[in-house]
């Protein structure tokens, strides 16, 4: 006769593996369509293809090998409506993906998904970097390089064949916190140390600031969290809670004060978006020709070269993702995200929370952090939709 325990690990392993197979198929649905090498090898219908496998498993693992209860289908519910909302207005499908991502993560073992993920990204990645430097060394010509807007070095950032260097450095950070998040309880210092090292080498070809920032972080936290101190543990609590929160009321009002500012105040936010990029400047200036997107909002603008307040735009640029959701996405759904976050805490491990604490330090300089694919941290918030169900029995996604 099964016993409980074995009917559960079945369900684990089972539903693990069908979430394994769809992010395995849409993680190389992207790959291949940024791949130099590849892209132009695949019809367009194998790309369709892929994408509707990838939906097909999901929603056959959320209507049939998942459990409700009506709290988590009330939850559920109302992010579903938020953000079909707000794709209505902005056509931006991602997010429906990362949300469908995010709602099948009940009896999931994450880290055996990344476990694949991880290991494939960083075959592909390697693939890539022995191609591009054979490239360089037959055919230089061919390689165009991606330049930093306003770098008056003008230096050459380095693609790797990967459409730019910001995907690049973003393809190359993200697999290695993967493997950090998979393999926490092993890591030490010299190991730490060695990814960093790795993503540095990187570093100087794509001068992607952001992705060396957030590896960097997750370093430190990870050898502190090594610690065991309470103190430790409780600034990596309440930072993967209430950080993203934070950052979700401050980003939007840098961007509402802007234009009362003089003086000193203003001289100070003029540095703090130097050092975003001037990430800053372009929500200011889209807060002020569009307000603020309640539920959703399409930015006509975002490709016409734009004058405002005595500045030059090409087109807007919204990296920072806080911002991206007040002035276009929608901030209903921004602050419902941050209330995940902080909700967080009841069903998160330590390494979990690193990650969130990542996540929420990536969105102020990046917007790939919407697509879980890519950046898998947002899909912990997951296990927030089932954190109780069953009678009070935890079915919140493992890992």
């Amino acid at each position: 006769m099964k016993t409980s325990n074995s009917v559960s690990k079945k369900r684990i392993e089972y539903n693990t593996y069908i979430y394994t197979v769809a992010v395995m198929t849409m993680l190389a649905r992207l790959l291949f369509i940024y791949s130099g090498l590849i892209n132009t090898w695949v019809p367009g219908f194998v790309f369709l293809g892929m994408n509707l496998l990838f939906l097909f498993l999901l929603a056959y693992k959320i209507i049939f090998l998942q459990t409700y209860n009506k709290k988590n289908l009330f939850t559920i519910g109302i992010f579903l409506v938020i953000l079909l909302i707000s794709y209505s207005y902005t056509k931006y499908e991602t997010l429906i993906y990362t949300a469908a991502a995010m709602i099948a993560m009940q009896n999931v073992d994450l880290k055996k998904v990344l476990s694949y993920t991880y290991k494939f990204r960083a075959v592909f990645i390697g693939i890539h970097t022995i191609a591009y430097a054979i490239v360089c060394k037959v055919n230089p010509g061919m390689i165009e390089f991606d330049y930093r807007f306003g770098d008056t070095t003008s230096r050459p950032r380095h693609n790797f064949l990967l459409g730019h260097a910001n995907i690049a450095a973003m393809l190359i950070s993200w697999t290695i916190l993967e493997y950090m998040y998979v393999n926490y309880e092993k890591l030490n210092k010299k190991k730490i140390f060695a990814l960093w090292l790795v993503n540095f080498i990187y570093y100087q070809f794509t001068n992607s600031n952001s992705s060396m920032i957030v590896v960097t972080v997750v370093s430190i936290f990870i050898i502190l969290s090594k610690e065991n101190k309470k103190i430790i543990d409780k600034i990596i609590s309440g930072m993967s809670k209430y950080f993203f929160a934070f950052c979700s009321v401050v980003f939007p009002m840098l961007c509402v004060v802007y234009t009362s500012l003089s003086g000193p105040l203003l001289e100070a936010w003029n540095n703090l978006s130097y050092f975003f990029s001037g990430r800053l400047l372009y929500g200011a200036c889209a807060y002020n020709i569009s307000g603020i997107s309640w539920i959703g909002k399409r930015i006509t603008y975002i490709n016409q070269k734009t004058y405002w307040n005595g500045n030059w735009f090409d087109g807007m640029v919204f990296d920072n993702t806080y911002i991206l959701f007040f002035v276009s996405y929608g901030y209903i759904a921004l602050l419902f995200l941050a209330l995940l976050f902080i909700k967080s805490g009841k069903c998160t491990t330590k390494e979990d929370k690193i990650m969130l604490i990542a996540c929420a330090v990536y969105t102020m300089m990046e917007n790939y952090v919407l697509n879980s694919i890519f950046c898998f941290a947002i899909v912990i918030l997951g296990k927030v939709f089932f954190t109780k169900i069953n009678g009070g029995k935890n079915e919140s996604a493992k890992g």
